[in-house]
């Protein structure tokens, strides 16, 4: 379930009861980078994890609780550095 807010600039989304809210910016980079990867597109399992570890820094650390904080360590930081 997905609102945008009065002046559109925040998106609402209620994920499997956990309710959250991010920038269009975080949405349209996941739509646009990782689900919608093209036919032909051939990438491996690890770009695609790579991809998806640096499109949460778009989110703050804090924001992503349900991530153990070793993965955090390890991956989200690796990719916020690049």
């Amino acid at each position: 379930f997905l609102v945008f807010n009065e002046i559109n600039k925040e998106k609402h989304v209620d994920w499997f009861g956990y309710p959250m809210t991010a920038s269009p910016r975080a949405f349209d980079a996941f739509e646009k980078e990782y689900v919608s990867q093209g036919f032909n597109a051939n990438r491996t399992i690890e770009q695609t994890l790579d991809i998806g570890w640096r499109l949460l820094t778009i989110l703050p650390r804090s924001e992503l609780k349900r991530i153990d904080d070793e993965l955090l360590d390890i991956y989200y930081d690796k990719a916020l550095n690049g």
